[in-house]
């Protein structure tokens, strides 16, 4: 049984790595996805959303609100896709929304062995995703002998083959 880890940093076009987790995944393996939401916006759009002036702080944090709330729940919606793709397969795939605090956990998982195969969808999209560019990828990269492979917004960005 292989067990499989897609990390999805950013939901940015992140259809090519979700298909490529399902074309590792064989009949007696799992596929476990974790995405990542940011919690607020990136301090580029919250400028350019309290530059306009005339919105007043209320409504600028209503604004920021919404964008949050709305990009959660298309990151919840494509987990919920994920799991239902899932179902097609003869594999075991689960999917979870965590947050930036279960960030250790999740590595601590990887170094102990409990993934054979890892996938990242990463940004490096100033404006899109400020918080996940705080996310250490090279550290967790650096700790693990296991192959993976690394997407930014969705385009192969490196890998490590079998070890």
């Amino acid at each position: 049984m292989k067990r499989i880890m897609l990390i999805l940093f950013s939901f940015a076009k992140a259809e090519k790595v979700i298909s490529r987790s399902f074309e590792l995944l064989g009949e007696e393996d799992e596929l476990y996805v974790a995405g990542f939401v940011d919690h607020k916006l990136p301090e580029s759009l919250s400028d350019l959303i309290s530059d306009v002036g005339f919105l007043g702080d209320k409504v600028t944090e209503d604004v920021e609100s919404a964008v949050i709330a709305e990009y959660k729940k298309r990151a919840e919606g494509k987990l919920d896709l994920i799991i239902e793709q899932g179902e097609e397969y003869s594999g075991t795939v689960k999917a979870e929304m965590l947050s930036k605090d279960e960030l250790a956990d999740l590595k601590s998982r990887i170094e102990q062995g409990k993934a054979d195969y890892l996938l990242i969808n990463y940004t490096d999209d100033h404006f899109l995703a400020e918080e996940v560019l705080d996310y250490p990828l090279d550290e967790i990269l650096a700790r693990i002998d296991i192959p993976y492979e690394v997407y930014y917004d969705g385009e192969l960005s490196r890998q490590q083959d079998e070890i």
